[in-house]
């Protein structure tokens, strides 16, 4: 037993471990289920996932949610969690409550600081400066800031796992790595938001070059091509468990809204403007009373923030002999900077303009995790210089550090003499709460007094016991105090809630219905307003409810049903008069629309096709009012019975969206399914008694979902098997 223990306690396991349990503790009114999160995640993520767990504990394929918006393909949006193995998991053997999707975040902000520990080693950093490193990644501002935004979050976590890889792929070039960066890649294309996708290709392929580029002088061509050929295997891997991606995009994109080029308006939208570097040093400062005005941004958008004292020794790394990969991080850290000030600076209006997909997303405040992420290895290997290779504290360390010290001292008495601070009063009554009084330099100057201790006591430590491997476990120690502080201190602006409990917020979910009951009758117009709303639940609740709505806060919206609300909102609102499920009094050509709205003649059971419809279904369709009874019979979110009696032929209009994949039989007879009211479906049905069924079946999608799923398991037990031999392998050579 004292030999395993041992043998443990030299493994990297340890600091994985204590990575861990800092993650509980630094979040922990996540961690221990006391506060949720708050704001995006409760009001989208959160209600995505649950969709897609409800569905999987049904036993089928996530593929429509029938209840927001009028219906949509869940199975293409990106950010739902469809494609995510993770979610998958989460979905299928448990389904997901406020505390499992709490642990989704922390489990990703926790392989963040995974994949930055493995990726210092990986550079030939120590092991203790790698796991300094990852304290500093996992405690972010990025993390911090954009806790609301789930996709980003799974971003950060997995892009220090592909940059490794790529690099593990350079030096040892087999099939086993490619397949490793193949996983990496599914699982932060799957889950994350597309734009850290596109900027990390970019970046690879720069790397690349630098790669192609050395190997051209040391006249090694067969060793780059080498690298070639198990990039392209990689890819390859990443494209056939990407299948489902790849063919809901390609069906989803002609029916969306945001399928192509935003605006550049759209482009600048949300940056991390240049006052925000004031989170560089005092993040607290940005999340005081009104900030907002001062810092042109969204308040998920203003924290930059890294660690005072990482802050320090990456200043100190920009000086000082490096290698050409680590110029490489100082042109991307300060590119990305520069791009996340927006309109501040020229460099996103580039991208925009001359880099493809640049133009297709928005926040440029998201450059800044990769501002933070190289600036953070910037300052691992200013520590690995001091501690490891020149054991010198240099003098510009204690320059810098007195420099940013003396800055803040300047600032507290400059905000000192434009007013009384009360400083006394926010660090007992305001600090760890959100407040709504403490202003600007309340939060600076409070903050800047931690920092001041925290910055004063590496300075002396450093000075008295120049570079002693204690001294390197004191600043560890000093960084996570310091990490973890600012970390709680900007808590209740940005990750949790913190006047809702869990607890409290989970038994309301509870009052809820499971699985996919039989819809009600009511008007969809009044489904979303007539749930009870409670707090944090203000938005897509009619996924708890399993109540249809014409609602939805979502970035997945058609054409159409935009047309419908942005349009003509006043017929929009008239169909929404109507249940799911209705027969039509009368059917108009859309071509008359505007002369039939004008002179109020199309009541709310009226049914407007394409005129190329009307033509055709115009002779069959005797209009009355008279309609007869329509009942749903039986319902999921992909599979849909009515049953109607109607006294003259008539259209049965279904308030979901038209969508590829969707059929209709009527009294067991394939038909063709009608577009109606511009985004709506119907088919026409004859007097008497009728049976439809919609379907929801798309065979090119199941297909390509089986291919991922299929996929992705092989990929995974390959890596399990080949990982396996390889450890035995090392081990037998061991001994």
């Amino acid at each position: 037993m004292q030999k395993l223990i041992l043998k443990f306690s030299k493994t990297d396991w340890i600091y994985i471990l204590i990575l861990a349990v800092l993650c509980v503790v630094g979040y922990w009114q996540i961690g221990f289920g006391v506060h949720p999160l708050k704001w995006d995640v409760i009001d989208y993520y959160f209600p995505s996932r649950f969709m897609v767990g409800e569905i999987l504990q049904s036993h089928s394929l996530p593929l429509w949610n029938p209840y927001q918006t009028l219906g949509y393909p869940i199975h293409a949006d990106p950010q739902s969690g469809t494609w995510y193995p993770i979610a998958w998991i989460i979905g299928l053997f448990h389904g997901y409550t406020l505390n499992l999707i709490g642990f989704e975040f922390l489990l990703h902000i926790f392989i963040g600081s995974w994949g930055m520990f493995i990726l210092g080693k990986t550079l030939n950093y120590d092991k203790k400066i790698s796991f300094i490193l990852a304290i500093a990644y996992l405690f972010s501002g990025f993390f911090v800031g954009n806790a609301q935004h789930l996709t980003w979050t799974i971003s950060g976590a997995w892009l220090p796992f592909v940059l490794n890889q790529f690099l593990v792929l350079y030096k040892k070039r087999n099939f086993y790595n490619a397949a490793l960066l193949a996983l990496w890649a599914y699982l932060f294309l799957s889950a994350g938001y597309p734009a850290f996708v596109f900027v990390t290709v970019y970046i690879l392929v720069i790397l690349l070059a630098l790669f192609t580029y050395k190997e051209y002088k040391l006249n090694k061509i067969k060793g780059i091509l080498n690298y070639y050929k198990y990039l392209l295997i990689s890819l390859i891997i990443v494209m056939i468990c990407s299948s489902i991606i790849v063919i809901s995009n390609y069906y989803a994109l002609p029916f969306l809204t945001r399928g192509g080029s935003i605006t550049p308006e759209m482009a600048i939208f949300c940056p991390f403007s240049p006052q925000c570097s004031l989170s560089f040093i005092t993040p607290l400062a940005v999340v005081g009373q009104n900030t907002m005005e001062f810092f042109k941004t969204d308040l998920s958008m203003t924290n930059g923030y890294f660690g005072i004292i990482i802050l320090v020794f990456s200043v100190l790394g920009l000086w000082g002999k490096k290698r050409s990969i680590q110029w490489l991080f100082v042109l991307f850290a300060f590119f990305s900077l520069l791009a996340s000030f927006g309109a501040y600076t020229p460099v996103r209006m580039f991208l925009y303009d001359w880099v493809p997909l640049m133009n297709t997303f928005r926040f440029p405040a998201l450059f800044r995790l990769f501002f933070i992420f190289f600036f953070i290895l910037i300052a691992g290997n200013s520590l690995q210089s001091i501690f490891f290779t020149n054991k010198k504290i240099p003098l510009p360390f204690y320059v810098f550090s007195g420099l940013f010290i003396v800055i803040m001292i300047v600032f507290i008495f400059v905000f000192r003499g434009q007013g009384y601070l009360d400083i006394k009063n926010v660090v007992l009554n305001q600090l760890f709460t959100f407040s709504s009084t403490s202003s600007f330099k309340q939060h600076f100057a409070v903050h800047a007094l931690f920092q001041i201790v925290f910055l004063s006591l590496a300075v002396f430590l450093l000075f008295k016991y120049k570079t002693s491997s204690k001294t390197l476990a004191f600043i560890a120690v000093l960084v996570v105090f310091e990490m973890m502080l600012s970390t709680q201190l900007n808590a209740p602006y940005t990750i949790n809630d913190p006047v809702v409990y869990t607890k409290d917020a989970q038994a309301y979910l509870n009052t809820f219905p499971r699985k996919f009951p039989i819809p009600n009758t009511n008007a969809i117009l009044t489904n979303e307003k007539d749930i009870p709303k409670q707090p944090p639940f203000w938005k897509n609740t009619s996924m708890y409810n399993k109540q249809v709505s014409h609602e939805g806060f979502t970035p997945f919206i058609f054409k159409d049903f935009k047309y419908l609300t942005d349009t003509i909102p006043e017929f929009f609102d008239e169909m929404l008069k109507n249940p799911l499920v209705y027969l039509s009094s009368s059917i108009y050509s859309t071509n008359d629309f505007e002369t039939l709205s004008k002179e109020n003649k199309a009541d709310s059971s009226a049914v407007f096709l394409s005129h190329s419809d009307y033509l055709t279904l115009k002779e069959n369709i005797i209009p009355d009012t008279l309609v007869g009874n329509i009942h749903i019979s039986k319902f999921s979110p992909t599979h849909i019975e009515i049953e109607c009696e109607a006294v003259q032929s008539s259209m049965v209009v279904l308030l979901q969206n038209n969508y590829y994949g969707w059929t209709a039989k009527v009294n067991n007879t394939m038909v063709p399914i009608y577009k109606a009211n511009y985004t709506t479906m119907a088919v026409p049905v004859s007097a008497g008694k009728n049976t439809i069924v919609f379907n929801y079946q798309p065979k090119n999608i199941i297909i390509a979902y089986s291919i991922t799923i299929i996929s992705f398991f092989i990929l995974l037990f390959y890596l399990l098997i080949a990982g396996l031999m390889n450890a035995r392998k090392n081990e037998t050579h061991s001994e």
